[in-house]
């Protein structure tokens, strides 16, 4: 619970409505935090389901979660971009960068509602979704 509790607290900490917009700096800080919590939230997810190769209750909370966080991530994403702080020629890259992650999203909020999946689609995703966020960092510490 106090895992729980705690996340909910990270969560709040980078909402789109705790931040000034246009401060660019703060949402550079906050997307590579998210970045990093997202990291944490599949290694814990790929830990979890590894050892019994079974999805269970928790791992699809576990789901959820993550999906909430990639939300948090594309807001102040498209926030970031929204600033002008991307070049304009690196703006259609990230753009597409943002696509990739809303696609991810979908795949995520599909394994967290069905039951009949296995889990080397879910390995599949999550490195899709660790190399977008690799991909995003770089991004916005151009």
């Amino acid at each position: 619970k106090s895992k729980l509790k705690q996340t909910k607290n990270d969560a709040s900490l980078f909402s789109p409505n705790s931040m000034v917009k246009g401060d660019s700096e703060c949402n550079k800080l906050s997307i590579i935090e998210i970045s990093t919590a997202i990291e944490a939230n599949i290694n814990h997810l790929k830990k979890s389901i590894g050892k019994s190769n079974r999805i269970n209750h928790e791992d699809k909370k576990c789901l959820n979660h993550l999906n909430d966080r990639v939300q948090l991530l594309k807001s102040n994403c498209r926030n970031y971009s929204d600033t002008g702080a991307i070049p304009p020629h690196q703006r259609f890259r990230f753009r597409e960068i943002l696509n990739k992650l809303d696609h991810i999203s979908d795949q995520i909020r599909y394994h967290s509602s069905d039951n009949n999946y296995s889990w080397l689609s879910i390995d599949k995703f999550t490195s899709e979704l660790q190399h977008t966020l690799k991909d995003i960092v770089n991004s916005v510490q151009k």
